[in-house]
């Protein structure tokens, strides 16, 4: 009988034991379920719309035996495309156990927007010519089309001579700040006299001539009314619009001149190597096109420019002095259609024109083959020449058509 009782006394005793341990177990088990992450920075920095994000090495354990599977899981994640501070969340769970843990991240916008000119970075007008402003457009990774907040800083005064600077400004959410500039050169209008330099060729001749091009939709409407009056023209071409336009004026019997690459003003005008670089690109396009070297020439903005200062002085005097000493000849204009933004109005372009043409001298008219307006002028500018006994040709090294140098 006593041993019967000590045998149920060891066995309460054990019982009481194991509870205790299983009490003890409940209340202070949790803390052998942990959550390791070796980053110890926080917030850590992600940019926004990343493609390589990585999630962190986050493990958890219970007495050191790794928890996986739906016991581990992410609870909370991120959106990279959502600037700010966020976190992700992570949940553990062994038995009744839970743990969870949270790594704090910082999504950056580190992208300016984009801000893009409309129409030329460099253009020029004669005193009195109306400037009418292109814009520009504004696209930004996170806020999308923002054109509607860019601010125009427009400084042109079109009644004095001058270069003048157009600031666009363009700040997304984030306060990243882009700006573009477009150059405006005011310049005194050309006296169409017959003297020698502004003569510009044979007496009662136009000679078409059209900057910039070509264009794949304006280029075409203009050769086809060039050629539906069997009229030649020179066109002084970039490196812009397609090959198939090139060799179109070529085989159609029109001159092909040289205008530069790039058209950029702060890129051409900086030295005399930058200048011919520039210009060689698009001579050996035109040579690759055509298969014969042009030496026709034209400066971007002509070479009474005056915005070339701004990049280097004197710029204008040496390059004109090069471009015939390499065997080009250079041609400037007498007449202005207006179109590089003194109108966009076809009816005022073709009055700007016919009214400076004349039979004592000859008529360089200057045009751009990337304007509608022209496109859609074109042909009455035609029309009015020929019915009133102009002849039209191409320039060749026989013209001379200079304009005074300024720089």
């Amino acid at each position: 009988m006593k041993n019967k009782k000590m045998i149920i006394g060891v066995l309460v005793s054990l019982i009481a034991i194991i509870a205790i341990l299983v009490i003890l177990f409940f209340i202070f088990g949790g803390t052998f379920l942990k959550i390791s992450y070796d980053e110890s920075k926080e917030p850590i920095e992600v940019p926004v719309n990343s493609q390589d994000f990585k999630y962190p090495d986050v493990k958890c354990k219970f007495l050191n035996s790794e928890i996986t599977g739906d016991n581990f899981k992410i609870t909370k994640d991120i959106d990279l495309t959502k600037v700010g501070e966020q976190s992700i969340e992570y949940e553990c769970k062994k038995f009744n156990f839970k743990k969870t843990y949270s790594i704090k991240y910082n999504v950056i916008d580190n992208i300016p927007p984009e801000l893009t000119l409309n129409g030329d970075a460099s253009l020029s007008l004669f005193v009195g010519d109306k400037y009418e402003d292109k814009g520009a457009v504004a696209n930004d990774n996170v806020d999308g089309d923002i054109t509607s907040n860019i601010v125009i800083e427009n400084a042109v005064d079109t009644s004095k001579e001058g270069t003048y600077d157009v600031i666009y400004t363009i700040t997304d959410s984030s306060g990243h700040v882009t700006t573009a500039k477009r150059s405006v050169e005011v310049k005194k209008r050309p006296v169409s006299t017959g003297g020698s330099s502004l003569g510009c060729g044979e007496a009662g001749v136009i000679y078409l001539t059209f900057d910039d091009g070509p264009n794949s939709y304006y280029t075409p409407v203009i050769l086809d009314a060039l050629k539906k009056y069997n009229v030649k023209a020179t066109f002084f071409v970039t490196s812009a619009g397609p090959d198939s336009l090139i060799k179109r004026e070529f085989e159609e019997g029109h001159a092909i001149g040289l205008h530069s690459s790039s058209h950029a003003y702060d890129k051409i005008y900086v030295s005399s190597e930058a200048f011919w670089k520039d210009m060689n690109t698009v001579r050996d396009r035109v040579k690759n096109i055509t298969g014969k070297e042009s030496t026709l020439l034209r400066f971007p903005g002509g070479v009474s420019n005056t915005v070339s200062r701004k990049y280097n002085k004197g710029i204008m005097t040496q390059l004109a002095k090069e471009v015939e000493q390499n065997g080009y000849s250079y041609f400037d204009w007498n007449i202005s259609s207006g179109d590089a933004g003194g109108t966009t109005d076809p009816n005022v372009e073709y009055k700007n024109v016919i009214s400076e043409l004349s039979k004592k001298r000859g008529n360089v008219i200057l045009m751009h083959d990337i304007k509608k307006h022209t496109s859609l002028a074109i042909e009455n500018i035609v029309k009015y020449g020929l019915d009133n006994g102009y002849t039209f040709k191409v320039l060749d090294s026989s013209v001379v058509c200079h304009q005074r140098i300024n720089n």
